[in-house]
């Protein structure tokens, strides 16, 4: 094989690879971030090109509630066609029920993620909700789940979370206790997000659970859907990652 035959392969293969892993990394990822009437939507709303989150992206989903600021009914989710952080219409929706709403206090002038964290859908005291998003693929997918308590709170308070088997009791951080940091909720780490990993969905729906601990009353600021790449997609990167080291050698050699 010509050397000049070699290079062309190993950079269509190493170039090829990394296209399909980046285009991978940036599409599929969906952000819903819910809204809260009557703490300024502007400002607890994040814009197309507002890049908010623990995997940082644009073109968050606003899911505002169906009820005011502090409203005791039913706050409803529904909204279908949600974009992925392209901007691009998927053929996912999100779907549920929460107790109540309130304001954690993070103050959304100091950025987009303070905005993100700012409302939060709530469960009532003593009581449960739950979320799901349907329309998805086969596959594997990862969940992060935006959590902070309101400023009513002296300190952290408990909650628990699940999809399917994975069950988390965590504590949440207290909103005006944000700094911009993102902060792994543990049960004995106050935190404002969790994650969950590798979920398969049932019938093409991934369900969260939330329940509150002790007379809690556990509030979800926002979640982050992202797929997992299939391992022919890692494969491929690989294999394109392998051809540039390859070639490098080869023209080190050459000289």
């Amino acid at each position: 094989m010509s050397r000049k035959l070699l290079v062309t392969l190993l950079s269509a293969a190493s170039i090829g690879g990394i296209a399909l892993a980046s285009g991978t990394a940036s599409a599929d990822l969906i952000g819903v971030n819910f809204v809260v009437q009557g703490t300024g939507t502007a400002a607890n709303s994040l814009s197309a090109t507002s890049t908010a989150g623990f995997i940082p992206q644009e073109n968050f989903n606003n899911d505002v509630s169906s009820t005011s600021l502090g409203g005791t009914g039913p706050t409803s989710i529904s909204k279908a066609d949600l974009l992925d952080s392209t901007g691009t219409a998927t053929n996912v929706s999100i779907s549920g029920s929460f107790n109540n709403n309130y304001e954690t206090g993070t103050h959304p002038v100091n950025g987009a993620n303070y905005a993100l964290l700012y409302g939060e859908f709530k469960t009532g005291k003593s009581s449960s909700a739950s979320v799901t998003l349907s329309g998805l693929g086969s596959g594997s997918y990862n969940l992060v789940v935006y959590t902070v308590a309101d400023f009513f709170n002296v300190s952290s308070i408990t909650g628990t979370f699940s999809v399917g088997s994975d069950s988390q009791t965590v504590l949440e951080q207290k909103g005006a206790n944000f700094d911009g940091t993102f902060v792994k909720a543990t049960d004995n780490t106050p935190g404002n997000y969790i994650e969950f990993t590798n979920i398969t969905p049932v019938s093409g729906d991934i369900t969260l659970n939330i329940s509150s601990v002790g007379g809690s009353n556990v509030g979800v600021d926002g979640i982050q859907l992202q797929t997992v790449p299939e391992p022919a997609s890692v494969g491929i990167f690989g294999a394109g990652a392998a051809g540039l080291m390859l070639l490098s050698r080869r023209r080190r050699a050459l000289k």
